[in-house]
């Protein structure tokens, strides 16, 4: 596996409202009989539940729809392929789920669950997720230098960390890496490539939803009050997001870390700056002639 995406699949493992989502939309497995897992594998491993949404795809009016889940477990890009797909398609996907949990019994249940799931504070945080994924898969081969361990790997690899951390920290933190105050870009209305831009442009945040089956309600998304409140809501998950890319940084710095570590002695810029060889044990000052 590797390096990049082991590391991203640890950080979201570790952050419970990242995990929970990626699981129900994407890994998730089936356990038995209406429980067909996540959202991609189930339509994945189900040539109905797969045609049922690529209808609703077709007929949804939208120029950025695309059908295509890609879903692949052990594919480096799957997170990204899937999220994106479901971010460009998220009336197409609530639209399935709905026609699923009124037209078939066996599957009530799961689809009840997922339509639950995909509340507003979570659909921002799955743009934020295919946001994430899409940074990280832009430099998963550079972690992967085939010849890991060389003088040259580690230089690139720290080259590669920096710039992800750089564009990362311009897309999701309030503090560029200077200490400098700055807009994030997926607050930007500008940002016309992000995936929250492109969310909001397929679907209308501010508008609340809800299904009711047999004077039952099967799911109630409240919409946003206004933009300031739309707002806040995703500063909200701006900051789930960085826990995700802080621990996803670590997990591909730790993989050379003792290689790394190894080069400590030579620098002797640091060791100037913080240091005196008079601290050297069994050191003796040598006077001159």
């Amino acid at each position: 596996m590797h390096v990049g995406q082991k590391s991203l699949e640890r950080a979201v493992e570790a952050c419970d409202p990242v995990n929970d989502l990626v699981q129900g939309l994407i890994f998730a497995y089936a356990k038995k009989k209406g429980e067909p897992g996540g959202f991609a594998r189930a339509l994945t491993n189900s040539c109905r539940l797969s045609k049922v949404f690529a209808d609703n795809v077709s007929s949804t009016d939208s120029v950025l729809k695309s059908a295509q889940l890609n879903f692949a477990a052990q594919r480096y890009n799957t997170i990204v392929d899937v999220a994106q797909c479901l971010v460009l398609n998220i009336e197409a996907v609530l639209t399935t789920l709905t026609e699923v949990h009124l037209s078939m019994p066996h599957l009530t249940k799961w689809s009840a669950q997922l339509l639950q799931l995909l509340h507003l504070e979570n659909l921002i945080l799955l743009a934020m997720v295919a946001e994430l994924a899409s940074l990280c898969s832009t430099y998963v081969h550079a972690f992967d230098n085939k010849v890991r361990g060389g003088l040259s790997h580690a230089a690139n690899k720290a080259a590669a960390v920096y710039e992800l951390r750089y564009h990362a920290n311009k897309v999701f933190s309030f503090t560029s890496l200077t200490g400098e105050q700055q807009e994030p870009l997926a607050l930007s209305d500008s940002y016309s490539a992000g995936f929250l831009q492109l969310l909001k442009s397929g679907y209308d945040m501010c508008v609340s939803k809800a299904v009711v089956r047999d004077q039952e309600l099967v799911f109630y998304h409240a919409g946003a009050r206004d933009e300031h409140h739309l707002r806040g809501i995703v500063a909200k998950q701006l900051g789930v997001i960085q826990s995700v890319l802080d621990n996803t940084l670590a997990g591909v710095a730790a993989h050379d870390h003792d290689f790394i570590r190894s080069l400590q002695p030579f620098d002797v810029d640091h060791w100037m700056a913080h240091n005196s060889d008079d601290t050297l044990s069994g050191s003796q000052s040598v006077s001159r002639v």
